[in-house]
């Protein structure tokens, strides 16, 4: 009797020594990118310990988003990603060193804070756009979510050991020095960009210089009919955008939260943050192994819908050490939905519109970060109830989710990203 052969295993491809440098450089900005999103808050908080200021933060973060995303896209399309990133990381290092250097000038306030905030976003934005091309220049199709997963599991390593690390630090100096991490951090990603030969822009220069001539505004018009016509990556943009719109206060009003209901010290604060980087860890090894079992739109549909359960159990946790346990939670799902997005959109969508689409999505999906941040920090200072926002926000994401089955999200049954076939064909409306 002849016994059946085994199934081969198919052994995953190294994705080789240009990723790994570039993943090396990306971790060690995202480490110290960590410090500051920890030592920001807690910063305004020490300076106005008001949650509207935190709200105003945040919107100096994410303003320059909404209005410059779609003209830094196009013209990102236009450039050499290559340079224009390795500049974009100096610059960014010299915005971050300036708040060490106003505190040592005892000319630091609130109203700085903001400024430092939007500039550093400004170059974020750039940024963003160039690194959404980066991956797929450096990778086959088939492996781009396992890529966007490596990097998303130091992205959370990051997020567990910078909030840590700064919480330590902030026993042993000033606080307005873990900024100064972030700042050497970027000058090593600059550093780290200029050993990479590949080029982040497949077409030639003469291309560039061809597409440099066309009205800006006419390039902005071709991302946004592109991604008009691609249904399932629109309507996952708008699921994205109603969860930022609900998200971003439970997400930055967690040391309201700690310090009105619990009385939390900043040290415990620095757990929260880190209890995030946590969940992302664990829930990244997953990433790549949910397509097996699920369809995308089930994947991401139910992370938005398990994110808004656990916000609302947040909102009425009764001790301190049970919100550590839900933020994992639902930094967790949130990393499993990103992943799986921007997975989505790199099949989707041609290298040389990369720039300009992934930054239409960034806007729309940002666009309601400020409206959102606002709302929720008055609703918070308005009725004096921290909890009671949180459990509201948590009942409207869920109610968001159901709603967005009927989309062609939630029919999208087929669709599995760890195909080696090529891009996903457009979905047209």
């Amino acid at each position: 009797m002849i016994k059946p052969e085994a199934p081969t295993k198919v052994k995953a491809r190294p994705l080789g020594r240009e990723f790994l440098i570039f993943w090396f450089g990306q971790s060690t900005s995202i480490m110290g990118t960590a410090f500051t999103q920890f030592g920001l808050p807690l910063l305004v908080f020490r300076l106005t310990g008001s949650a509207f200021n935190l709200a105003l933060a945040q919107i100096s973060i994410y303003l320059p988003y909404v209005l410059f995303g779609l003209f830094i896209g196009a013209w990102t399309d236009r450039m050499d990603r290559k340079k224009l990133l390795i500049w974009v990381n100096f610059l960014r290092g010299l915005v971050i060193i300036s708040i060490p250097i106003l505190a040592w000038l005892q000319g630091l306030n609130v109203a700085w804070i903001y400024i430092i905030s939007f500039l550093n976003s400004i170059l974020a934005v750039f940024s963003s756009a160039a690194t959404s091309a980066v991956v797929p220049s450096l990778v086959e199709k088939d492996q781009l979510v396992a890529a966007n997963g490596r990097i998303s599991v130091t992205d959370s390593i990051s997020r567990v050991a910078g909030p840590v690390l700064a919480g330590f630090l902030v026993l042993l100096a000033p606080l307005e020095m873990v900024f100064l991490i972030d700042s050497l951090s970027f000058f090593v990603a600059a550093g780290t960009l200029l050993l990479i030969e590949s080029s982040f822009n497949p077409a030639s220069s003469a291309s560039r210089e061809k597409s440099a001539k066309k009205n800006v505004l006419k390039e902005i018009k071709e991302g946004l009919v592109f991604l008009r016509n691609q249904s399932l990556v629109l309507n996952t943009t708008l699921l994205a955008t109603g969860a930022n719109l609900l998200g971003i206060t439970a997400a930055t009003q967690q040391i309201i939260l700690v310090k009105h209901n619990f009385n939390a010290t900043d040290q415990q604060v620095s757990f929260m943050f880190a209890a995030g980087g946590i969940g992302a860890v664990i829930f990244s090894f997953l990433v790549s192994r949910l397509p097996k079992r699920w369809s995308f739109g089930r994947i991401a549909l139910g992370s938005q819908l398990l994110s808004g359960l656990f916000i609302l159990l947040l909102g009425v946790a009764p001790i301190f050490e049970l919100a550590p346990l839900l933020v994992i939670l639902i930094a967790g799902c949130g990393i499993i939905f990103n992943v799986q997005f921007k997975s989505l959109v790199q099949y989707s969508v041609p290298n040389q519109l990369l720039g300009r689409v992934s930054s239409t999505i960034t806007m729309l999906a940002f666009l309601a970060i400020p409206v959102g941040s606002l709302a929720g920090g008055s609703a918070i200072e308005w009725t004096g109830n921290v909890g009671l926002v949180y459990q509201i926000i948590g009942g409207l994401f869920i109610l968001m989710s159901v709603a967005f089955i009927f989309t062609p999200l939630g029919q999208s049954q087929n669709l599995n990203l760890t195909t080696p076939e090529g891009p996903v064909k457009p979905q047209t409306n």
